[in-house]
């Protein structure tokens, strides 16, 4: 009996052994799933328990979500995918700027680097040595420039929130001979932006990541599962920014990019969108253009509502507008599909609802909201799922870098630009009075043009 669970084909039993069924959720990355295998292989312990020791003892792995009735030995393991090489360590640098920005994912680099952080730049003294702490690296320095050029690391985390400095500080890993970048979100405040930081990694063959958040996540894996396999196919999509003192286009430029990120991630790109922008309720004038905080660039009202047509053929909506309170509760995505929905909200420490019908509200006896639970994730304390996402994510690029490969489950900086045009895109068609099409021919910033006579 050969069955394929979790990425692993496992198959085979001894005579008089109970047919063993592993459910490994998620990226398990089968180097340490085959090294606790081993350890069970003894038969001094059970197969969880030999994960779960090799899930402490480091290796970077998160190797919880398994069930099972029985447990025994498990007599064929055969990875699909090749096993990593050998290499030497990556040298990982930290770059923050504590009050204009911060450190957006430093901790979580860290802990993928399994203490290869070698140095750390942020120009206030206090921040530099916070981050010195959390990251245990052995050098500090007041400017990234100086740390790049001293360090010469592999992979450079770019962990400012704020976008003003962040072309500057890509260009400058790029040049100092990074492998790989792994960047804040917003990626950019305009297209062009990211288009020249993409053109100079993309001649160097830098990989780019940037830290949107739920690809990572095992709740995206099992969503699209479903949907390919039970309550499909997709059809509409439904977005919500947090909605709170900074609703419309700043939630969306900050956070809404988050959730059109998930959405290309379950339908591809955008083939044209439509836009409204408001300001208490009014269409937006050149009046309310205005200075936006953390390096945005102009924006304008305090409404937005988008429309986005995918290639193919799914729709999609999204809705930053000023009410009552607003917050995290409001803040993620829902996938309706032929027969069922699925709400994956505030990701990465949020919650997944499941809804067992295609209708709102179908007759009484069709079912009713449930909540998702997927153990590998939920083992993770609430406090710890951004460090746990943040070093997915740094761990993915740390495999793609050593084995050669694009890397797997997470959103790069390709993907961050097709987002970033999607945050842009209601201010271009408010512009222009109606519908534009992708990629954006515009490259600028649509609310600077709104605001020239």
């Amino acid at each position: 009996m050969v069955s394929d669970v979790g990425g692993l084909t496992v198959g085979g039993r001894r005579p008089g052994l109970p047919v063993q069924r592993v459910f490994l959720y998620g990226e398990l990355w089968y180097r340490a799933v085959a090294a606790a295998l081993t350890l069970a292989d003894t038969g001094e312990r059970s197969v969880p328990e030999a994960l779960g020791a090799a899930n402490r003892a480091g290796d970077g792995i998160l190797a919880r979500g398994y069930e099972g009735v029985k447990w025994g030995r498990l007599d064929a393991v055969r990875p699909r995918r090749r096993p990593l090489t050998a290499a030497p360590p990556l040298r990982v640098a930290v770059i923050g700027h504590t009050g204009r920005g911060n450190y957006g994912h430093d901790r979580g680099a860290g802990d993928a680097a399994e203490g290869r952080v070698q140095a750390v730049a942020d120009p206030d003294a206090a921040g530099r040595t916070g981050a010195l702490q959390r990251t245990g690296a052995p050098r500090g320095y007041a400017a990234y420039e100086e740390l790049l050029r001293q360090e010469r690391p592999d992979l450079v985390c770019v962990c400012p929130r704020w976008c003003d400095q962040r072309e500057a500080m890509v260009l400058a890993a790029v040049d100092a001979g990074a492998r790989g970048i792994f960047c804040e979100k917003p990626f950019a405040a305009t297209p062009a932006a990211a288009d020249r930081m993409l053109a100079a990694c993309e001649r160097r063959g830098v990989t780019v990541l940037v830290a949107h958040r739920g690809r990572e996540t095992p709740y995206f894996r099992w969503a699209r599962r479903l949907i390919e396999q039970e309550i499909g196919p997709l059809q509409v999509m439904r977005g919500h920014g947090k909605a709170d003192r900074r609703s419309g286009p700043e939630d969306t430029a900050v956070l809404g990019t988050h959730v059109l990120d998930q959405m290309r991630s379950f339908a591809g790109d955008v083939s044209w969108a439509f836009g409204h922008l408001t300001q208490d309720g009014r269409e937006v004038t050149a009046a309310d253009v205005r200075d936006g905080p953390e390096g945005l660039g102009q924006i304008a009202g305090n409404g937005l509502a988008a429309y986005y047509a995918f290639r193919n053929g799914v729709t999609a909506h999204f809705e930053s507008l000023p009410g009552e309170g607003g917050g995290s509760p409001w803040f993620g995505l829902e996938l309706h599909c032929a027969r069922g929905i699925i709400a994956l909200r505030n990701f990465p420490t949020g919650e997944v609802y499941r809804y067992p019908h295609g209708l709102w509200t179908p007759a009484p006896e069709a079912g009713a909201w449930e909540r998702v639970s997927l153990p590998e994730w939920e083992t993770v304390p609430p406090a710890g799922r951004m460090d746990e996402s943040n070093r997915r994510y740094a761990l993915a690029l740390l495999e793609a870098i050593a084995e050669g490969r694009p890397p797997e489950g997470v959103s790069t900086g390709r993907d961050a630009l097709a987002a970033l045009e999607m945050v842009l895109a209601p201010a271009e068609s408010q512009r222009l009075g109606g519908r534009v099409a992708f990629p954006l021919a515009a490259r600028g910033n649509p609310y600077a043009a709104l605001s020239a006579p």
